[in-house]
């Protein structure tokens, strides 16, 4: 029993000491492009590589200049990070428009009515070819937007939370200090 005790203590002990904690910012990674608004009445933004992350401090090199003592985060005002995203559904939807005005104009102006000498098959009026061909190609035009969509990409900059996860609260600097936590994710 009490060597299962020990090796519990030693658990907890090493889990507590497991990594130093230190400024986490979730959602960005060195190399990344990022926008920093400055804290201040002329609000600065520097926009440039991440370089690193050093405790509390942001290491950002621009094209211009590298940033030598880095930026802390009590002097961020808002923080941002460039993303790629995928345009499927700006896609789809413009397809879907384009597709189902076309095809419903075109089915529209290929109306021809049947004679009363002629035999015919399908006997539609001008509305019900018109929804025909706006639904054919509402669904045409949004497979193909969607399709475009997916291999075309536009930048958009999305932005970061600077909560610091893991810190004990002090005025000034923010220390590090040993932590445990356990989260539970279904």
């Amino acid at each position: 029993m009490k060597k299962v005790r020990f090796f519990i203590e030693v658990l907890i002990l090493f889990l507590c000491t497991l990594g130093p904690a230190i400024a986490q910012i979730r959602g960005i990674k060195k190399g990344d492009t990022i926008k920093v608004h400055l804290k201040g009445e002329n609000e600065n933004q520097i926009v440039g590589r991440l370089d690193s992350v050093a405790g509390v401090r942001l290491f950002i090199a621009n094209l211009d200049y590298r940033l030598q003592n880095g930026i802390t985060l009590g002097q961020i005002k808002r923080l941002e990070v460039l993303k790629e995203v995928r345009n499927t559904g700006r896609g789809a939807l413009i397809g879907a428009g384009t597709g189902g005005l076309t095809l419903g104009v075109i089915f529209l102006a290929s109306y021809e009515p049947c004679g009363p000498d002629e035999w015919c098959i399908f006997d539609y009026s001008k509305g019900e070819l018109f929804l025909m061909g706006t639904g054919f190609g509402i669904f045409t035009g949004g497979v193909i937007g969607a399709l475009i969509g997916t291999f075309s990409k536009r930048e958009k900059w999305k932005r970061v939370s600077l909560r610091v996860r893991n810190q004990p609260f002090k005025f000034g600097e923010i220390s590090s200090a040993p932590s445990l936590s356990l989260r539970w994710f279904f």
